[in-house]
């Protein structure tokens, strides 16, 4: 961060006051957690992306998978298809909300 971001921004990032939490932490039973992780090429000129692998759990023990990437660089896309192959491919369960409706992350 360089010193104009700072100063702009010292408000939010630094605080002289210190206050106890107005509320108590909010914990969510039914979170579905992913990992993440990519290697590139770092020799490569353009950091080519040599892997994308994704890690979450079902019933209490660790899943994952390691995804050849479409291409060099990995795109919003497919980053999103990928979750959604490694979500079906492990039967892992994306939590419903009160309302019928899937949070809004992916």
């Amino acid at each position: 961060m360089d010193d104009a971001f700072i100063r702009a921004h010292e408000g939010v990032l630094v605080s002289s006051t210190l206050e106890p939490p107005k509320r108590g932490a909010r914990q969510v039973g039914d979170a579905l957690i992913l990992g993440f992780d990519v290697e590139w090429d770092s020799h490569h000129p353009g950091r080519k992306l040599l892997s994308v692998q994704l890690a979450g759990m079902r019933d209490g023990q660790a899943v994952s998978h390691v995804f050849d990437p479409p291409g060099a660089h990995l795109t919003v896309d497919d980053l999103v298809m990928m979750v959604r192959e490694f979500i079906a491919r492990h039967g892992l369960v994306v939590p419903v909300r009160k309302n019928g409706q899937v949070p809004n992350r992916v």
